[in-house]
């Protein structure tokens, strides 16, 4: 973290003098995270922008953008140009892409004749740490795969830098073969140079092995509704980049109220109660809420025990952490009220009853019904959305007439920006046209085929006390976890590769190979036990990552994890909702 916010306030002084930034939305939690607004100051930044259609006003002479290299920002940044050329407005204009730009956006800029004008610069920063086991690289979940592989490789060769090597890379699914591939080219390219350091390129002895999972392989999951605290935090407030906004109606302790509509920090080393909370179930939050004030109830009471000048010492040493550690209880305790408020509302129980009984397979018949009861009640268009791909997902797709019906009233409920939306839906496997059978929904071959493989719909589960992993989402346990699960417990067994190579999706286990002249192995720090990395090529939900830390000490492993981002089931429909940012005429 040290060395890129070095490295990008060594690009930002390469711009003399005071200057405007402009970030893409995205990137202002991750600038906000590396480097404080007093910082920026004292390095020339005079404004601060978020990217939006048009050129904001009283913007300084010389412009430093902040963005990934996406289509949408090539035209923005290209309208901003032209804009001020019309008004015949004196301006610099710098483009700090991360972690690189690519062949797209430079071509955008060059078709719309702005290439030239622009002083484009790349930032080497390809992840952000979220938490103490967790990096995410915030791309969108629908990012372009090739790009997205190109970036999780240059975030996984930078930990492979720090880290050591990874003597194995396992996973499944069809973007898990040509990352390794991509990840080999790039460290027989890397080992070829002189001009690195030999540790670089060491095998680790405290990882085990890459363990890579293909978002193609479960797109049930994402679409289903959290019921961890933290996932289920994420579905209603939205987290970004471990900060939820907290809204003015849930604060009422005037201690607590200038914290409203302000950012409040997840991250367990700012907040180390969220770490007690997070993965727990939305029903089991309430009893450990009581747990947590009781025991710091009791650690106040400790003043009346305070006798000597060092007890009381001690005691008042104590007193700013107990205070901060008081306010995030009652924080979290407005939180999950309001979390379970919203889980007993007649409207999230029929949402919810609708994807258990999609996930399941089971009352089929009526499906129909309850997804046109969301659509009258005007619920949210994302909800409608992740709804309409579920039931295709695990249905082979619907028919052409069910879609055409629901094309129409999407359009004419919520906006006819919406037949974009569909339009682009249906470029995925998320939303498919069926043409085998006429029945309103068929169960999919391959999702009955991981139904029969996995334990995936889990009946009574136990909430207060889980013993499964389905307890993240209510009786439904996550397939990507499934996956991941069996192939740490069995690709050691000869007995059991078969099986795991006859599965759905390509599986791949990959032993990396020394390079050349780099023989040794980086001394081990902590023995046992092993840590596996765990790296998701499009996205993963915190639910999911609550079910693997659930499974951490069930199979004596420590998990560290890599995502291309944190989605859910409303922020991936989202990422298909066609925006209005570009420029006017």
């Amino acid at each position: 973290m040290e060395r890129a916010r070095n490295e990008l306030l060594d690009l930002i002084d390469s711009v003399v003098g005071k200057k405007s930034l402009v970030l893409e939305k995205p990137i202002s939690g991750v600038l906000s995270l590396l480097i404080p607004l007093p910082a920026l100051q004292e390095h020339g930044i005079q404004r601060i922008y978020t990217i939006e259609k048009n050129l904001p006003e009283n913007i300084d002479e010389k412009i430093v953008y902040i963005c990934r290299p996406s289509f949408d920002i090539a035209q923005i940044v290209s309208g901003h140009i032209h804009q001020a050329q019309r008004l015949a407005l004196r301006r610099s204009y710098t483009v700090i892409t991360l972690p690189k730009s690519n062949i797209l956006f430079d071509s955008i800029l060059q078709e719309q004749g702005v290439f030239g004008e622009i002083d484009l610069l790349k930032w080497n920063f390809s992840t952000v740490v979220l938490d103490d086991d967790l990096l995410s690289m915030e791309l969108s979940p629908n990012e372009e795969p090739t790009q997205m592989l190109s970036m999780a490789v240059d975030a996984v060769f930078e930990f492979e830098k720090e880290h050591g090597l990874f003597p194995r890379l396992c996973g499944r699914g069809p973007l898990v073969d040509q990352f390794c591939l991509l990840r080999e080219k790039r460290l027989q390219e890397e080992s070829s140079t002189t001009d690195r350091s030999e540790t670089a390129f060491l095998f680790s002895q405290d990882i085990d092995s890459l363990l890579i999972f293909d978002r193609s392989m479960d797109m049930v999951t994402p679409l289903m509704t959290q019921l961890t605290f933290e996932g289920l935090l994420d579905e209603a407030f939205g987290i970004n980049q471990m900060f939820v906004k907290l809204p003015p109606n849930l604060i009422t302790d005037t201690a607590e109220s200038g914290l409203v509509g302000k950012k409040f920090s997840l991250h367990t080393h700012a907040n180390p109660l969220f770490k007690e909370l997070r993965d727990l179930s939305i029903l089991n939050i309430g009893p450990q809420l009581g747990r947590i004030g009781r025991k710091l109830s009791d650690t106040y009471n400790e003043r009346k025990d305070a006798k000597t000048v060092g007890e009381i010492k001690s005691f008042v040493s104590r007193l700013g952490a107990l205070r901060t550690e008081h306010s995030s209880l009652n924080i979290f305790t407005s939180l999950a009220e309001a979390l379970v408020q919203q889980t007993k509302r007649p409207s999230f129980q029929d949402f919810l009853q609708l994807q258990q009984s999609l996930a399941s397979g089971l009352d089929a018949n009526s499906q129909l019904t309850l997804l046109d009861s969301l659509i009258s009640r005007m619920a949210p268009a994302e909800d409608v959305l992740r709804m309409l791909c579920l039931a295709s997902v695990v249905s082979d797709g619907l028919r052409a007439k069910d879609i055409d019906v629901y094309r129409r009233e999407i359009t004419q409920t919520y906006g006819y920006e919406h037949l974009i939306t569909l339009h682009r839906l249906m470029e995925t496997p998320l939303l498919q046209i069926r043409t085998t059978s006429g029945l309103p929904f068929q169960k999919s071959s391959l999702y009955q085929q991981w139904l029969r493989t996995y334990p995936i719909i889990v009946e009574n589960v136990n909430e207060q006390q889980p013993d499964d992993i389905a307890y993240t989402y209510g009786g439904y346990g996550p397939l990507s976890v499934h996956i991941l699960r069996d192939i740490l417990e069995h690709r050691d067994a000869p007995d059991a590769v078969t099986r795991l190579t006859s599965l759905p999706g390509k599986y791949v286990d990959y032993r990396s190979e020394q390079p050349l002249n780099h023989k040794n192995t980086l001394p081990t720090a902590n023995p046992s036990p092993k840590t596996v990395v765990i790296l998701f090529l499009g996205g993963c939900t915190y639910a999911e990552l609550s079910a693997l830390r659930f499974l951490q000490e069930k199979l004596s492993l420590n998990f560290v994890f890599i995502t291309t981002g944190i989605i859910n089931g409303s922020s991936y429909m989202g990422s298909f909702v066609p925006k209005s940012m570009f420029p006017t005429a």
